[in-house]
Formats: C-alpha cells, structure tokens, sequence
C-alpha cells in the first residue's frame, strides 16, 4: 500500500509539473513584443486546458483553450513604445515572464557577415569593438540570437536561446552589425528595441528558403550530399527561420551572397522568392520592409576577376523585384584581406538610413546613393548621368582604378581624367583609348571606389557595358 502511494504521488507529480504552460524561448523574460500591433502568444498545456494571460499593460484577461495535442495560440493588442511589464499566464499554475518591453522588432538574417561577433573572430577584428563593448549596456535595447541549427523538417522552437538585456557581455557575442544598427536606431526612436539574429556562415540563399519556394529553381532544389548539412536546400529555413514565423517584427535586415557569388544571375531571381517567402510564412505581405547589404569588395580567387561584379550587379537588379526594400552599397569599405570587411559600422549606419527614412518616415535624412543612368560619347570622352545626386558628385582625393575605360575592342584601362560636371555628370577618358564606348566603376571582385555625392553616399559600382566574360 505505501509502495503504490508513493507511485501515485510521484505520477501526480509529474502531471502537476507538466500542466504549467510552456512557452517557446522568443517569448520568455526580456522579449521585447512590436508595438502597435496584434500580436500572438503561444505555448503548450495540458490537452483542453484553459489557460488565462493577464498583461501588466493594460490587465485585461484572455482566456485561449488548448487543442487535443496541448497547443494553444492567441493574439493580443499592444500599446504604443513602453515597459517594464509582465504577462501572467495561468492554466491552474501561474508562469510570469518579467521585464517585457514594447518597442520596435527587427530579424536580421544572412551568412557570416551578418554573423561575425562584435568582439571578432580570430585574426579577423571589428572596428571600434572596444569602444562598442564598453558602451553596450543599454536597458531598452534586447538581444536575441538564433542558434546555428539545421533540419530536414520545420521545427517549432529554438534550443538553449533566450532573450538577452544589451550590456557589455552579451554584446560581445551578438552580431556586430546588427547590435550597431539596433543601438542606433534604439538612440534615434528613443524607444526600446528588440534585434533578432538568426545567421550562419558559409550559407547560400537556397538554405533560407522553404522547399515550394524551390521548386522554381530545380537545381537549387536539390541535395546531392548524404547528410544534411549547412549548403543544402531548407534546412537552415526549417530550423532558423520557420520557428519564429508566429512572432510579431518590423521588418528584415539581410546580408549574404558570399556562398553564391558562382551563381549571380540565378541569384538575381531567388533573393526576391525568398523575400516573397519570408513574408507570406509572417502573412505580412509588402508590409515588412526587407533592406539588405550589397556583397563587400574581395579578392575571391582573383582580384581582377568578375563574379562578385556580377553578383553586387545581380544584388541592385534584384531590388526592383522586391516591394518595400532597399540596398546599401559597401564598395568603399571592403577588404582585400578578408572576406569579412572590420567596418560594421558604416554599413549599420548605412541600413539604419533607409530604415529611418523608408519606414519611420523621418525626413532630411540621405539614405539613397548615386546610381548611374545613362551615358553619352563626346568624341574622346565620355560623360556619364546619375540619378540620385542631387548635388552633384564629388571625386575624393584622386582618380580612383576603379574607374575604366573601353573601346570597340572591349579592352579596359585605367580613366587618366575624370571630372565632375553639373548637378549629375562625370566625364572621363584615358590617354590608351581614343575611341570610347563603355565604361566600368569597381566592377572586379576587389576594387575600392571613392567616387561620392555630396553627403559621403558612395556611387554603386556599374558598367555600361553588357558584355559577359
């Protein structure tokens, strides 16, 4: 007899100790939820349980119903910017999640420039990474990062993650243009903010994109390796992505392409599937804004070479397919040491800009850069015309190699003068071509242009040209 109570009691036990609502990691303590806006709670209970959720913002009760498998979801209203508060759930047991912010909500995905840790990796520094560091703590700004994972099948939460206060140490490990970016629209809005992170290194876009977004792309659909790994199709999408499709953002930061510089014209057509993709899987449509990084200069396997022209091309190409989203060009801070340029922060501020301007409507700031547009031969020169310079262009300190010249023999050399005219135009020529007919600016894997508008916005490296090595 006392043998069998001690098995009953431990058998209550165990179900008294699993009737307390689960919550998946986005949403425990921390978490900042995005204002304004109806956003969903879910879980896990005991099957056909009722669980109640009280929130300290306005203490209005909710009552949701578990399903026979034990899962629940609702939605609740938030307030505009605000916090500390709590949410109360209670199924018969009472689990309260502490310090929730209302704020702004922003997932940042990609590869390993969007990875790479504030503190840097090895033999691979950030700039100002001290100063950063030392400068984290910042009540209202939450970090949140994704684990590395990968699988075969969507899952519906993330392993060993939590939200996290921004202070020196967690900072330190959270990535580094993305902490940048959230500080600094965090200081813009004066609200709290939220940043996720969800990146990993070495990826291609296929990677982040479900299988019946695939389908149009055959041979990125498939997987010729025996074991999952992290170049395969959708298995990063399942396991880093699909998890958080229920939690409530902004909009999305990108920076990746690095992986798939081999294949730049087919990319040009898959960045605007996955966008398509992300949206419907947040059923938010053209509403999240998508604002993403043009591939840094590199070296590759050869400086002189042209697939990350092509692809930097294939990456401006695919913003006209992409409602609601931006690029910010990175030509004039690459690396030729690294594929993983130290300047985060220009890059940062150079998001933060569109952001500010595209989705927070705030006006007077420059957040757009030169775009060539058309070009005209002079007899032994050429004048070029830019949209997006209102004021004009401005060579800093020389006449950069980034700038070539062509003639009907498709041969490029160095522009000897180049000289700005107007409002838009810059005429250039070299003393090797008589007879010009195309020109290039930055258009090698690894080429670093200075060429600007009047507010420091550097000119997206093009060609005028459509001749393919």
């Amino acid at each position: 007899m006392k043998k069998n109570s001690v098995l009953l009691l431990l058998l209550l036990s165990s179900l008294y100790s699993f009737s307390k609502v689960n919550l998946p990691s986005i949403l425990g303590d921390n978490a900042v939820l995005q204002r304004n806006s109806k956003v969903k709670l879910w879980g896990s209970a005991n099957a056909g349980t009722m669980v109640t959720i009280t929130t300290s913002w306005d203490n209005i009760q909710i009552n949701t119903k578990a399903d026979r498998e034990g899962k629940w979801m609702t939605a609740i209203h938030t307030p505009e910017a605000g916090g500390p508060y709590r949410i109360l759930y209670n199924d018969g047991e009472e689990t309260i999640t502490e310090n929730i912010a209302i704020g702004e909500v922003w997932f940042c995905s990609g590869q390993s420039n969007m990875q790479m840790l504030l503190r840097g990796a090895m033999n691979q520094p950030i700039l100002h990474s001290a100063d950063l560091i030392a400068n984290a703590t910042n009540k209202r700004l939450r970090l949140f990062k994704v684990p590395t994972a990968l699988s075969a099948q969507p899952v519906e939460d993330l392993d060993n993650t939590a939200w996290n206060v921004s202070t020196p140490k967690s900072a330190a490990v959270f990535s580094a243009l993305a902490f940048q970016f959230g500080k600094m629209l965090q200081e813009h809005l004066d609200i709290p903010v939220g940043i996720i992170v969800s990146a990993y290194g070495g990826t291609p876009v296929r990677g982040w994109m479900a299988p019946e977004y695939l389908k149009e792309f055959p041979a990125m659909a498939k997987d010729t390796t025996i074991r999952i790994n992290h170049w395969g199709p959708s298995y990063l999408y399942n396991a880093m992505v699909y998890p958080l499709r229920n939690f409530s953002i902004r909009g999305f930061l990108w920076y990746q392409g690095e992986r798939d510089v081999s294949t730049p014209f087919l990319y040009e057509k898959m960045l605007p599937a996955m966008v398509e993709n992300w949206r419907a899987l947040w059923d938010g449509g053209d509403k999240f804004p998508f604002y993403y990084v043009q591939l840094a200069p590199w070296t590759y396997s050869n400086a002189s070479g042209f697939n990350g022209a092509y692809m930097r091309e294939a990456q401006l190409k695919a913003r006209d397919m992409i409602p609601n989203s931006g690029i910010v060009t990175t030509i004039d801070v690459g690396s030729d040491l690294s594929i993983h340029p130290p300047d985060k922060t220009t890059v940062a501020k150079r998001l933060l800009y569109q952001a500010l301007v595209q989705t927070y409507s705030m006006k007077g700031i420059p957040y757009t850069f030169p775009e060539y547009e058309e070009m005209e031969i002079q007899d032994s020169t050429i004048l070029l015309r830019f949209n997006h310079a209102p004021r004009g262009l401005s060579l800093h300190e020389k006449i950069t190699a980034g700038l070539e010249i062509a003639g009907e023999d498709r041969k490029f050399y160095p522009v000897t003068t180049a000289k700005t005219i107007g409002a838009k135009g810059l005429q250039v020529s070299s003393n090797q071509v008589s007879k010009p007919v195309a020109v290039r600016y930055c258009f090698r894997n690894y080429s670093t242009g200075n060429l600007y508008d009047n507010f420091g916005m550097p000119v997206f490296p093009f060609r005028t040209d459509n001749w393919n090595e």
